[in-house]
This record gives structure tokens, sequence and C-alpha cells, in this order.
């Protein structure tokens, strides 16, 4: 679990160098998760999310990322194709660079 967890840490932090100069502006940087959060998946959605809290709040203990902290949003997309649609239109609307 800690090699995918430092799997995940590391393809944050490569985003967060890559949107630095989006970094710079803001105080926080968003990161969009969607996952079936209810219905019959719903638990294997939940151990995700916590999963990425988990990495989200890690490496914002540890300073964050090129001093930007990561603010975790998440969506249920309800195992539907076109609610995770409406999670993704929801997610550029608000101006969120990173989906996970």
């Amino acid at each position: 679990m800690l090699h995918w967890i430092g799997r995940i840490g590391s393809t944050l932090l490569a985003l967060v160098v890559a949107l630095t100069g989006f970094a710079e502006a803001q105080g926080t940087i968003k990161v969009m998760y969607t996952d079936p959060l209810s219905g019959p998946f719903a638990q294997v959605g939940d151990q995700n999310l916590q999963q990425f809290k988990y990495i989200i709040d890690y490496i914002n203990g540890r300073g964050g990322a090129l001093g930007k902290k990561f603010e975790l949003v998440s969506f249920d997309n309800k195992s539907q194709p076109s609610e995770a649609l409406l999670a993704l239109k929801s997610a550029t609307d608000q101006n969120i660079p990173i989906i996970m």
C-alpha cells in the first residue's frame, strides 16, 4: 500500500510542478476526486477517498508542494457515466486544475 501511496504522491507533485504558474496565484491547489460514494460500490469509493485524504494530509503536513497546500474536493459519480460527466463539468466550472 505504501508503494501505491508513493506513486500517487509523486503524481501529485509532478502535477504541481507543471502547474507552478497557476499555483502561485492561489493559496491552495484543488484536486478533484470522483468515485461512487453512494450505491452498491460506495464502500470501495469511500475507501479510495480515505486514501486520497491521507495522501493529501501527508503532503500538506510536510509543507505542501512548492509551499502550496492541496485541497481535496470529492464528487459522487454514483457509478453512472452521466454523473461522472456532471462531476467533471462541476470541477471545470470551479476551476479545479487536477482531476483524479
